[in-house]
């Protein structure tokens, strides 16, 4: 469970979930749009969602699926440690470029972390690493074949009123049945710094962005609507769970029957309650995470909803204890921390990356 109660459940107000869900559809769409479908002034509206970002319960990221759109490649790792070594090793995690997400975790494993590498070597290097630096006494990784859901679609819900269509429109959902398939061979450089500098900010200025990567504004500008339209890159909210009323956070690991994948996974992204679900390579094939009201939904969800999903043969569930990174940015005490270092590694050159 998230520990930091000092952030009240629900916290957010009817006026800030409407704008959240306007930014989850359109979330580079234009402030005087956003102001308009919340029924809220132009500045009012900018307002609350500053007073969010201050208070640490939302960021506006640039969100993208690191397999598909030509990245590179994730791996969900569990790692194991010695508990009196569990806020050592998350610490080294959480600071490291290559993680986009770190959670203490009940169960056999210590931690989970979601790892993103251009390579499989570049990922074997990186366990290594680990291994020898840290004390950590073993590894178990589940590389992501394929992922079942989109950013911004669990929560904060898109709104069904769509913002007028523009080149900053979010690209549908996957297809529930396949997934988002393979988008691009590989990124080139020019996406790599631009997805670089949208991780922390979405909304961050063309200008801003040029001056940044050195790029022309206009091939900023570009870029991102290439990214955008293309399905490659989502702008939107990331949200504290807790603020939404969330309390619970769970790993779900299963192993399915290889036929029954597809509709397993079909099944498990449209269960309520699930935030993300990918297809994975290890002896858990299907892996998702879930966030719930409280610790009495977990018996109902995993009875109710975990018990229909076809074909699975095995199954274990983890609950998140402490998380310190999400989708790239850090995490203290359940709000997101300005402090931490975003800029993910895939999104760097090799030579910067030396």
């Amino acid at each position: 469970m998230i520990p930091d109660t000092s952030i009240h459940p629900g916290a957010l107000t009817g006026p800030d979930r409407t704008l959240l869900a306007a930014l989850a559809t359109n979330g580079r769409a234009p402030w005087q749009a956003l102001a308009d479908l919340a029924g809220l002034s132009t500045s009012t509206a900018q307002r609350r969602v500053a007073r969010l970002i201050d208070a640490g319960l939302v960021r506006i990221i640039g969100a993208t699926d690191v397999v598909a759109a030509g990245f590179g490649i994730t791996a969900l790792v569990r790692i194991h440690c010695s508990a009196d070594h569990i806020a050592e090793v998350q610490r080294a995690l959480t600071r490291r470029a290559d993680v986009r997400f770190c959670a203490s975790v009940t169960g056999t494993a210590a931690i989970v972390t979601d790892m993103a590498a251009r390579s499989m070597a570049d990922l074997a290097a990186a366990l290594a690493e680990l291994m020898a630096t840290l004390p950590v006494t073993g590894t178990e990784t589940f590389p992501t074949t394929r992922t079942f859901t989109a950013p911004f679609t669990v929560f904060p819900q898109a709104d069904p009123r769509t913002l007028e269509a523009d080149t900053h429109a979010n690209a549908p959902a996957p297809d529930a049945s396949h997934g988002v398939p393979q988008l691009a061979r590989h990124a080139t450089g020019t996406e790599r710094a631009v997805l670089g500098a949208v991780v922390e900010d979405g909304r961050r200025p063309v200008t801003d962005i040029a001056a940044q990567t050195g790029l022309p504004e206009s091939t900023v500008r570009r870029t991102i609507d290439d990214l955008i339209t293309s399905g490659r890159l989502r702008i939107g909210p990331l949200v504290a769970p807790l603020a939404l009323g969330l309390e619970v956070a769970l790993f779900v690991w299963l192993s399915v029957d290889p036929s029954r994948v597809r509709d397993a996974a079909a099944r498990l992204a449209e269960t309520p309650g699930v935030h993300a679900a990918f297809a994975s390579l290890g002896r858990f094939n299907l892996v998702a995470q879930v966030f719930l009201p409280g610790i009495a939904d977990v018996y109902s969800f995993s009875t109710e909803r975990l018990g229909s999903i076809p074909g699975v043969r095995d199954l274990e569930v983890t609950v998140q204890v402490h998380t310190t990174k999400r989708m790239w940015i850090g995490v203290t005490g359940g709000r997101f921390d300005a402090e931490l270092p975003a800029r993910p590694t895939i999104t760097t050159t090799p030579k910067e990356n030396a």
